[in-house]
């Protein structure tokens, strides 16, 4: 009788040596009564093991298939098979997504770990054989950095997003005639330039109010980025970081634009006033300031990365809109040889692009019968090329945000048994002795 039987932690299996030799580079194949896990007194083979996906392993050597029950885990069983020898190629068509779907779900899970932390940790967690300044440093740069680190943390974040919106808004005021205010002197343009707009920037001022704001907003900002700069454990990775380069340069600007502004008298509209617009287009980067409330915001965290894990998908729409872009252009520009609206290429491009993205500005627009066949077969294809990412984009949203409720159901679950255990051990090492500690330090 060439039956075997194999124990794991109390399940026995029984299954024939003839069968197991249908793959004899496996596990399974090479065990022979000299091999550790033969117990002589039961004839049978011991493996510490989960019995449970035991049957999909002796149903591989049966069919020559592995399935994958919907009870067992994917990554527990494929810590199985890499312990039998099985190789992963058995795996059966109608299992791979059940066991491949695990790659991506970790995947998920790791970005989303990297970006918003599982764990708590309270500042008692600071090393104490660490030197004072050290934890001072690790302090400061956790209240700069982590919103939900303390209730101290909360509020400054607040205050801080609250400076940068009023920071935005004394910008979008100062765009406004009536917060503006004339310059007493004589350094002015003239009706000759054509630009309403740049003639009211030159010849006047923002309301001294504002300006006020505007010095009082970008000295907190400016003080908070030389805080983060000095508490940070890296500056190389500091500044790889495009949010800290853009509070740089919108610092900069707005001090050199407030410099310009105090200079404005002994400035003459020429070279130091294209230098005045470069610095000026550096002060509008303060907008983007706006990104900072959304580093610490989970949702918005969890857009963007859905949009990063969809970007192989939007490359490829990015590619194919470019291709079409082309096509059309070359059709309309031919299509509407009679007629001057498409002077060349270019023209026809920008239409193109406007047509498929179904924005319509309207100031080029076919007037022939086979410009209009052109631009309605444009449209409709810019139509599928910008719906087809759509269903991957939000398959990721949707499998980001699942995840991230787990981590947060996790964190405060975790956090809760912390809670509640640490009154206990509180109590316990109070009863502890000091001899017993030493004691037991001495051991360890």
């Amino acid at each position: 009788m060439d039956t075997i039987k194999i124990n794991l932690r109390g399940t026995v299996f029984t299954t024939s040596q003839r069968i197991l030799q249908n793959y004899p580079d496996t596990k399974l194949a090479s065990i022979t009564h000299q091999c550790d896990n033969y117990i002589t007194e039961k004839d049978e083979y011991f493996f510490d093991r989960n019995p449970s996906s035991f049957h999909n392993i002796l149903d591989f050597y049966a069919t020559g298939k592995i399935h994958i029950s919907c009870t067992i885990c994917a990554e527990s069983f494929r810590e199985e098979l890499i312990f039998w020898g099985i190789p992963m190629k058995y795996i059966s068509k109608c299992c791979w997504k059940a066991f491949y779907q695990l790659d991506e779900d970790m995947d998920v899970l790791e970005n989303i770990l990297m970006r918003l932390k599982c764990c708590h940790e309270s500042p008692d967690g600071v090393d104490n054989s660490s030197s004072t300044r050290h934890r001072l440093r690790t302090r400061m740069w956790r209240l700069l950095t982590e919103v939900q680190s303390s209730t101290l943390a909360k509020v400054f974040h607040s205050f801080l997003a609250l400076v940068m919106i009023v920071s935005v808004l004394v910008y979008a005021l100062e765009t406004l005639e009536e917060f503006r205010v004339d310059r007493h002197d004589d350094n002015k343009l003239d009706s000759n330039t054509s630009s309403v707009k740049l003639r009211r920037l030159w010849n006047t001022s923002p309301h001294h109010i504002l300006i006020i704001l505007d010095f009082v907003c970008n000295t907190i900002l400016t003080l908070e980025l030389a805080l983060r700069m000095f508490t940070c454990p890296c500056l190389k990775s500091f500044w790889k970081s495009p949010l800290n380069i853009i509070d740089l340069v919108s610092c900069t600007g707005i001090w050199v634009c407030l410099s310009f502004g105090q200079a404005h008298t002994s400035l003459t509209y020429g070279p130091l006033w294209i230098i005045s617009c470069v610095f000026g287009f550096l002060y509008s980067f303060r907008i983007l300031r706006l990104l900072r409330l959304f580093r610490y915001n989970s949702g918005m965290q969890i857009l963007y990365l859905s949009i990063k894990s969809s970007s192989r998908e939007l490359c490829l729409l990015a590619s194919a809109f470019a291709c079409f872009v082309i096509i059309f252009a070359g059709f309309i520009y031919v299509a509407e040889l009679e007629v001057d609206t498409f002077t060349d290429m270019f023209v026809s491009l920008w239409w193109s692009v406007i047509t498929m993205t179904t924005v319509g500005y309207g100031d080029h627009f076919p007037t022939t019968g086979m410009g209009f066949v052109v631009g309605t077969a444009c449209a409709i294809v810019g139509i599928l090329l910008i719906a087809l990412p759509v269903a991957v984009t939000s398959s990721n949203f949707h499998d980001f945000n699942m995840f991230n409720k787990y981590r947060i159901r996790h964190f405060l679950l975790s956090k809760q048994k912390t809670e509640e255990i640490r009154p206990c051990l509180k109590l316990s090492s109070s009863k502890v002795k000091p001899v017993d500690i030493d004691r037991h330090t001495a051991f360890m």
